[in-house]
């Protein structure tokens, strides 16, 4: 008996999150810890990062970095940035000043988005420490000798610093953009098209980057879904960072399938544990032995 040939609807993120949107609207799509965004969520507050991308100049191709702990806001930044054609580049979270020159002089990134303190980082210290002239300038338009690509950093909180903008200006830029404007950048986004650049962990050697397309989240997520029988009835359970393959990956193609992603946050095994059995997760990818172990050893 001839096989079943399975076919493949592939798309690009941004039309991917909006999709959902239109079917599961009310639908949980993000859980990080205690943060709890729909479909609708998702697709709405994405598009406001859009907004202000466009408002800040970004042109389809430009690079767009995101150095932050683990929260709903680099899903919302990824998506945001896949929606306009930008191209998101999500920065190691333990990366030292000589790493993060590093990626983001290389990826050429147009907007970084930051935050102060989180899970023990200091994130925006640390970006100041690689580029000390931010604090010297007199505009929030960047023109830096050493990083000559990158011209906004924004920082993720209500704080006035010089050479950054915070969330106050951010959502004022993102009101001068209309929806149809997202809209018509958005129709013109290819499936082929880079969509994502995921750089290494520089263990034996500076960081490199890997362009990765629409196409090749799509056809990962279709891959999953056959060959872990996904559906959107799942709970589907990871703690890898959102700056790794395996966090970005496993969280687009729950979206794929339309169901919830869970996200422990920072780590913590015995927080971990209780997102899993409380929230009655049906898939776990730990991925490695040092997220699992410390999870199944713990008393609780």
């Amino acid at each position: 008996m001839e096989e079943k040939r399975s076919w493949i609807n592939a798309t690009t993120l941004g039309d991917l999150i909006d999709m959902k949107a239109d079917l599961h609207p009310d639908k949980e799509a993000i859980v990080f810890r205690n943060e709890r965004h729909t479909y609708s969520d998702v697709a709405r507050e994405s598009a406001q990062i859009s907004k202000s991308l466009l408002a800040l100049g970004v042109e389809p191709g430009d690079r767009i970095g995101y150095f932050l702990g683990e929260s709903v806001e680099t899903v919302l930044i990824m998506l945001g940035a896949a929606k306009i054609g930008a191209i998101c580049a999500p920065i190691n979270s333990r990366f030292k000043p000589r790493e993060l020159r590093q990626v983001i002089v290389h990826a050429g990134m147009k907007v970084v988005f930051t935050t102060g303190s989180d899970g023990g980082t200091e994130f925006n210290e640390l970006i100041q420490r690689t580029f000390p002239l931010i604090a010297e300038s007199e505009s929030s338009t960047l023109s830096l000798e050493d990083a000559p690509e990158l011209q906004t950093l924004v920082v993720m909180d209500d704080i006035e610093r010089p050479g950054t903008v915070n969330l106050t200006e951010l959502d004022r830029l993102a009101g001068s953009v209309s929806d149809e404007e997202v809209l018509f950048r958005q129709s013109g986004v290819r499936v082929r098209e880079t969509a994502i650049i995921m750089y290494t962990s520089g263990t034996t050697a500076m960081p490199k980057g890997a362009m990765l397309s629409h196409e090749a989240f799509s056809r990962y997520g279709l891959s999953l879904q056959e060959r872990m029988l996904l559906n959107e009835d799942d709970k589907i359970w990871s703690a890898l960072p959102m700056f790794h393959i395996g966090g970005v990956a496993f969280m687009l193609a729950s979206i794929f399938v339309g169901g919830t992603y869970f996200h422990t946050g920072h780590f913590d095994p015995g927080i971990a544990l209780a997102q899993i059995r409380d929230e009655r997760c049906t898939v776990a990818l730990p991925a490695f032995e040092t997220i699992w172990l410390p999870i199944i050893s713990h008393k609780d």
